[in-house]
């Protein structure tokens, strides 16, 4: 008899055992879950910081412009544009602003095809 109560407390550690493991791997899963969800959160957020520091930047040179391009030549002022523009595209993709990025993409799309040409 004491082999059979012995064999039994080992089957119901065993299965004790078992039901803990599978608990476990659920409350990780829970977790794994959160985490996704609070990564996601985060890069949300980071990227809408970036995009508002992105149009403060551009609303102070568009005061820049209003300003200054009133006491400026036209070709000044081009020149003073371009040369803002050559400042934006870099800042733009160094802040990852998805919609600059989709227009530069699509920009030098085409002026590859054009010097193909």
């Amino acid at each position: 008899m004491p082999d059979s109560t012995d064999k039994s407390a080992r089957l119901l550690s065993y299965a004790n055992l078992i039901r803990e493991r599978g608990r476990h791997a659920r409350e990780e899963k829970k977790k794994d879950k959160k985490i996704v969800r609070l990564e996601k959160a985060l890069s949300k957020a980071k990227d809408g910081r970036l995009e508002e520091r992105f149009m403060w930047i551009v609303s102070l040179m568009i005061l820049f412009d209003a300003y200054f391009f009133a006491q400026l030549s036209s070709f000044e002022s081009f020149l003073i544009f371009v040369f803002q523009l050559f400042l934006l595209i870099p800042l733009a993709k160094k802040l990852e602003i998805k919609e600059v990025m989709t227009v530069l993409d699509r920009a030098s799309r085409f002026f590859q095809k054009g010097a193909s040409t």
